[in-house]
């Protein structure tokens, strides 16, 4: 949960506040918690678990529905003022937005149980404060990037990217600047600016170079082959299979073993089960042998997945939009790991519409390789 939430945005004035009365509706839980305890449950242990859980419900809601924090920003004056405190002792917030180094876009890991999720958070770095400010929070990755430049162009401040391995930072007037534009006016090139034609991938990446339907360049990445995640899949799916043929073939009285229950039941389970293993095996089949498709399609960049001879997933993003191309650490659980192990990277297209990854099964070197291979196939759009 972001420090602030954003309560009005206009031409002229930001305003946020910290969401004050979900700190009484903890409170409210938190009583109710104990006065059930109290009153409805007979059991000494249980009686007190609960009474004890209540009480740290409702000191946590009481806490939160005293605290106090809004932040104002004139944007025409260029000052900010707000409060922030336990109430009716709040410490006043004043100052000039010279004062806000920039917008900033983080990322971290929210756990749930074994697994982990990715989340972006936007938030204000101001000069002098302990912390940044976090003003919004999303699973989006480019609804995220969406409010990083929402918000810097708003402000006239810096856009400051630390979801990578070096912070970037653009100006509020480099925001919508793509990568073409961005190399053109830094003069900056790559390992093979100058050439007519793709460099030859790594000799140990099994990549296919070609031409696509309409003439264009196409790079062809290996299929993922078998992997732990298809094996699991494939070997989750089995019991259901299993299940579902033997009570499709006790319904026709070819089972050498009997299935309780009645005919339409056998009929309904075992169709249901049947199909859900049959689209696991089927969906650890193609997770082996689909292979990204990245094709130069003149003014954009389309990226499919290829599997008996068909493209699934077709994802389109104009060149002239594309606004960085990088490598950068996996959003998967997998990325959030406590050993000393690097973590997974794909290499990352960002536009202000979408963010697509691609080529998290392949090594870094390779990686690399294709980001100045898809650099090269933007600037030649």
């Amino acid at each position: 949960m972001p420090d602030l939430f954003l309560k009005k945005i206009s031409n002229t004035e930001l305003c946020l506040s910290h969401f004050y009365p979900g700190g009484w509706i903890v409170a409210a839980i938190g009583f109710g918690l104990a006065w059930a305890g109290v009153n409805l449950v007979e059991d000494v242990f249980g009686r007190w678990i609960l009474i004890v859980t209540g009480v740290i419900f409702s000191l946590l809601g009481v806490g939160g529905g005293l605290w106090r924090y809004n932040l104002t920003m004139d944007l025409m004056a260029r000052v900010y003022h707000g409060r922030r405190g336990f109430w009716p002792s709040t410490r006043r917030l004043q100052g000039s937005l010279n004062e806000l180094q920039g917008v900033m876009l983080t990322r971290t890991w929210r756990r749930s149980d074994d697994t982990a999720h990715a989340a972006w958070i936007v938030s204000f770095r101001f000069e002098g404060w302990k912390k940044p400010v976090s003003v919004f929070q999303t699973a989006n990755e480019a609804k995220a990037y969406r409010k990083l430049e929402e918000l810097a162009a708003l402000l006239q401040v810096s856009a400051i990217d630390r979801t990578g391995e070096t912070e970037i930072v653009r100006t509020h007037d480099q925001l919508d600047c793509s990568v073409v534009e961005a190399n053109r006016a830094s003069r900056i090139g790559f390992s093979f600016a100058g050439s007519r034609d793709l460099a030859q991938p790594p000799p140990e990446s099994d990549i296919e170079l070609g031409i696509g339907e309409l003439g264009g360049k196409m790079i062809m990445l290996p299929a993922a082959g078998i992997s732990i995640g298809t094996a699991i899949i494939a070997l989750f799916g089995l019991p259901f299979w299993s299940f579902g043929l033997l009570a499709l073939a006790s319904a026709l009285d070819v089972s050498p073993v009997e299935v309780s229950g009645t005919l339409s039941a056998k009929w309904i389970v075992g169709g249901v089960f049947t199909l859900l293993g049959l689209l696991m095996e089927l969906g650890a089949i193609f997770g082996s042998v689909a292979r990204e498709i990245i094709r130069d399609k003149g003014d954009a960049i389309v990226i499919t997945l290829q599997a008996f001879g068909k493209h699934y997933r077709r994802r389109e993003l104009k060149k002239h939009e594309i606004e960085e191309i990088t490598v950068k650490e996996s959003r998967s659980s997998r990325a959030h790991r406590g050993s000393e192990k690097p973590a997974p990277t794909e290499v990352v297209l960002r536009s202000d519409r979408n963010v697509v990854r691609i080529a998290g099964d392949q090594p870094i070197k390779v990686q690399r390789w294709l980001v100045e291979s898809l650099i090269f196939l933007v600037h030649r759009g």
